[in-house]
């Protein structure tokens, strides 16, 4: 029994996979070991809001449940990452929640609370966006709002990016990672 291959500073894994047939066809591949180009530098807590949407309040519920389980169950999840993902990787839908959270233990333990059908709590937004949308319809393409947005997100007042979200307001992340956005992470997807 040979010990499990281990990376080095030679490079990456490799190898060749030969198989040959009974008529004489034959196949080989060869592979190599993933290297993500991307450092994964866990930063220590998320900027901007953690956002999750869905069609209505029942699969928002199972979302935010699967979510939970899996941000326990993958301990080294960046926040940065996991927060990108969830504004700019998926499609928002009416009914929507917005946590704003200080770790991932904290963001876990929300998740779990709107899991189990408990509605408030301080850094838990949630509304529907259709019921909630008359009022904010007229500032989604307003430059003077994306302006106090971005100075929110410096000033790390991510409560007041939570509120116009889950209100309705379509935000375009995009434009708060003027530095480029983190690295998308790998989510469960919708129930």
């Amino acid at each position: 029994i040979r010990p499990p291959w281990t990376w080095d500073s030679a490079g990456p894994l490799r190898a060749g996979v030969s198989s040959f047939g009974f008529g004489g066809v034959n196949a080989h591949v060869v592979l190599q070991g993933y290297e993500d180009s991307q450092p994964q530098t866990v930063s220590s807590k998320a900027v901007l809001p953690i956002v999750l949407s869905a069609r209505d309040a029942d699969r928002l519920r199972e979302a935010a449940g699967n979510l939970a389980a899996h941000i326990r169950a993958h301990r080294d999840i960046d926040p940065a990452r996991l927060a990108c993902t969830l504004q700019t990787g998926r499609e928002p839908m009416p009914e929507r929640l917005a946590l704003v959270v200080d770790d991932m233990d904290e963001l876990a333990a929300k998740l779990e609370a709107v899991a189990a059908g408990e509605t408030g709590g301080e850094g838990v937004f949630k509304c529907n966006a259709r019921q909630a949308r008359e009022g904010l319809a007229s500032f989604s393409g307003d430059e003077a709002l994306m302006t106090a947005i971005t100075t929110w997100k410096e000033r790390e007042e991510a409560d007041k990016l939570a509120r116009l979200w889950v209100g309705g307001l379509d935000i375009n992340w995009e434009r708060l990672y003027p530095d480029g956005k983190p690295k998308r992470c790998s989510l469960p997807g919708y129930p």
